[in-house]
C-alpha cells in the first residue's frame, strides 16, 4: 500500500494534476482581480473587465442616462464586511450597468448621484 510502483506514479501524477488545475484557477481569479477597473468621471461611468489575456469586456454608459441607482448586498458577509453591487439602470440598450463586489456601495452610489446632478447641470446650462 505504499506510493512506489505504477499505483505511486499515478496517485503523484493526478496530485500534480489537481495543483496545476488548482493553481490556473487561483491565478485567474488574481489576474481577473485586479484586472476589472471602474471609473467614475464627470460624464460617464465605464466598466473595464478582463477575465484572461484574450478577453477583455467593456461597458460605458453617459451620467445624464442614469434613471436609477440601487445597491444590493446579499448575506451576512456583505452586509458585516460593506461590499455589494451597484445596479444602474440606463435608457440605453443595455438596460443594466451591474458593478459587482464593490466596497463601500452606498459611499460609490453618493459618488455616482452627485456627478449625475453635475452633469444634468451642465447639460441645462446651471
Amino acid at each position: 500500500f505504499g506510493l512506489d510502483g505504477t499505483g505511486g506514479k499515478v496517485v503523484w501524477a493526478i496530485a500534480a494534476v489537481w495543483l496545476l488545475v488548482w493553481g490556473m484557477k487561483t491565478y485567474f481569479v488574481w489576474y481577473r482581480y485586479n484586472h476589472d477597473v471602474w471609473v467614475v468621471t464627470s460624464q460617464r461611468i465605464v466598466d473595464s473587465a478582463k477575465n484572461h489575456w484574450f478577453h477583455h469586456k467593456m461597458a460605458s454608459a453617459d451620467l445624464v442616462d442614469v434613471q436609477d441607482i440601487s445597491v444590493r448586498k446579499n448575506g451576512v458577509l456583505p452586509t458585516a464586511f460593506n461590499y455589494g453591487d451597484l445596479l444602474l439602470q440606463t435608457a440605453g440598450e443595455r438596460p443594466n450597468f451591474v458593478l459587482s463586489g464593490i466596497p463601500d456601495p452606498n459611499a460609490v452610489l453618493a459618488l455616482v448621484d452627485r456627478q449625475r446632478d453635475v452633469a444634468r447641470r451642465e447639460i441645462r446650462g446651471l
